[in-house]
């Protein structure tokens, strides 16, 4: 059975269904062909979403293929009835210092083993995979005095911090001009990449995290190309010192830029969810696609996002989509819409 088949007929799985070894045999052939990494991952996820439907050893055979593909936090439920050699490898994918039972899949380990090695990481890869996990399984080693997190904006700023305080509540987190590093702590500056550049004690920094890598690009005309010089500078400020660092953004296949310095690329398509992926084949500006938007837009029935290349693009679909769909005002947002409009 090809990964679609197979797809097809987990779908359909239920109670009365006769065919789960047949599938799980052909999952496992998939999950271990070495070229067909990401269809075995999806599979897997994707059985576990009927696990009630095997019986204990099938069960056990899934649970399995679940360690194969390194999604050990789907493993934790289910952690008790593991063999020994499961629980070990389990237990070698655990994060200490962060949350109590936390475990990292697979690509997280890889990640943070590398840091911790001292090497220099890019890693490109989705919004799924936990990305920021890693830089707080970092921080909770403190072996990093003093340490810079570069996020896009002012309102990650603040989620960030929230996250920090959580965890760390004996680290000095430095947000804003005003305050100052304290000796005696670990001190996390949480700046924007304008910040970074602004600030004259960033030259002894230990490790520095860049989100949204790719815009560093300084041959990149787009609309944000300010943002992409910012960034640029306020990488190369802290790169310059000999600080490690840790780079994330989302799946891209190369970064240019970086050739004064060691790292080590990881371009991934590792996923810890199952999606359904459907093209259309559009042009990027033709009328077609704004027509397929609207035909796609009336067959909504649950929150949904729809994603953009940059900004104005998602102001221009915005505004198209208020004009042309016939969406209807929700009253509970008239008010905070109209304070918007009015001052913003």
């Amino acid at each position: 059975m090809n990964y679609e088949k197979i797809k097809n007929i987990l779908a359909e799985l239920g109670e009365e269904n006769s065919t789960t070894v047949d599938v799980l045999l052909a999952i496992n052939t998939i999950v271990n062909r070495s070229n067909s990494e990401w269809e075995g991952r999806d599979l897997v996820i994707r059985a576990l979403d009927k696990f009630k439907f095997f019986d204990s050893v099938e069960q056990s055979l899934l649970l399995n293929m679940v360690r194969a593909v390194g999604l050990f936090p789907y493993i934790t439920p289910h952690l008790s009835s593991m063999a020994i050699s499961d629980r070990l490898a389990y237990e070698a994918h655990r994060v200490e210092g962060v949350e109590q039972g936390m475990v990292f899949h697979h690509l997280q380990a890889h990640v943070f083993s590398l840091i911790m090695q001292g090497r220099n990481v890019v890693l490109s890869a989705s919004t799924s995979v936990g990305k920021s996990l890693v830089i707080d399984a970092v921080l909770a080693q403190r072996r990093f005095k003093k340490v810079v997190v570069i996020v896009p904006t002012i309102a990650l700023i603040d989620e960030t911090r929230r996250r920090l305080v959580k965890r760390f509540k004996d680290f000095n987190l430095i947000t804003h001009p005003s305050q100052e590093s304290v000796i005696e702590k670990t001190n996390v500056y949480l700046l924007t990449q304008e910040r970074v550049i602004q600030r004259p004690d960033l030259a002894d920094v230990d490790f520095f995290v860049l989100d949204e890598f790719y815009k560093i690009d300084l041959g990149n005309s787009t609309d944000e190309s300010t943002r992409a010089v910012d960034l640029s500078l306020a990488f190369h400020k802290l790169a310059k010192t000999g600080a490690q660092f840790y780079m994330l953004g989302p799946h891209i296949q190369k970064i240019s830029g970086l050739d004064d310095y060691e790292y080590h690329f990881i371009p991934s398509d590792y996923s810890t969810v199952a999606v359904d992926i459907q093209n259309f084949n559009l042009e990027m500006r033709s009328e077609e696609r704004k027509e397929k938007l609207l035909e796609l837009v009336t067959t909504l029935d649950s929150p949904t996002l729809i994603y953009c290349q940059a900004p104005p693009s998602a102001n221009r679909v915005a505004e198209y989509l208020i004009q042309e769909a016939g969406l209807k005002p929700v009253p509970e947002t008239q008010e905070i819409a109209e304070w918007i409009s009015k001052h913003l």
